[in-house]
């Protein structure tokens, strides 16, 4: 078996007599294998949990595992925090505490879909949660970055008062964007907001430029948009938008 990489920037030095861990992944257009970009490929020596993992999950039968690290706003791991996944459909609940670097693996959990939820600290937010799938023999493996989790929610209405279901609300500031889906009630919910000026609406981010903009309260002039400050962690509810008809501005 031969092993191409263009990225070999991205492997650690090559050292003879080195025995090698290699993540691989079939190349489309040709009979042979690739080391992808960002790939964890390593010495044996430095992947040697990985490769007692990989040997424990070949033994399962009918079973597989969820792992992941926890890091705080700052970029460091985060100790003892709890991270929860939920059998679904019957509702079994299992619970993983990370260690001093921030890691967590739960037991071998057995295959089917899963509900994982790391948002177990109050004023701090991930958006990598919701629905995954444990698989036989295989391992699911979950990177989750914290943030400050500023809250605004409200509901988007049409004109008439009827819901507006799985609208992008976007809640704008000076570095950017952050938006959330509303769901059948047309409520909607933006999380992971650091502290700011925030203008939130319909079609308001840079992208959607051209669209016909909305801002809270139902206002289409953003002079007259309500400007929200958001402190740390704080939330906001109650920033209800109503779209305007087509001859209000």
């Amino acid at each position: 078996m031969s092993v191409t990489t263009s990225q070999g920037i991205c492997l650690p030095d090559l050292r003879v007599g080195d025995r090698w861990l290699f993540y691989l992944e079939k190349d489309e257009h040709a009979d042979r294998f690739l080391v992808a970009y960002g790939s964890p490929s390593g010495p044996i020596g430095q992947e040697q949990e990985n490769v007692d993992r990989l040997r424990r999950l070949a033994k399962l039968q009918g079973e597989g595992l969820i792992i992941g690290e926890v890091d705080n706003p700052n970029g460091k791991p985060r100790a003892n925090h709890r991270v929860i996944v939920r059998r679904l459909p019957d509702g079994a609940e299992f619970v993983s505490l990370t260690n001093k670097d921030g890691k967590f693996e739960f037991p071998p959990l057995r295959a089917g879909k899963y509900d994982l939820n790391p948002n177990t600290k109050p004023g701090l937010w991930t958006m990598w949660y919701g629905e995954t799938t444990v698989e036989s023999n295989q391992c699911m493996n979950y990177l989750l970055d914290l943030d400050i989790d500023g809250t605004i929610s409200g509901y988007v209405r049409t004109d008439d008062g009827k819901p507006l279901k799985f609208a992008d609300v976007q809640a704008v500031f000076d570095g950017g964007s952050s938006s959330a889906f509303t769901d059948e009630s047309g409520h909607f919910e933006i999380h992971g907001l650091a502290p700011g000026r925030y203008l939130v609406g319909l079609h308001i981010a840079d992208e959607d430029r051209g669209k016909a903009s909305v801002y809270a309260p139902g206002v289409r002039d953003q002079s007259k948009a309500t400007v929200i400050e958001l402190g740390r962690a704080e939330r906001r509810e109650g920033i209800d938008i109503r779209i305007p008809s087509a001859t209000s501005k």
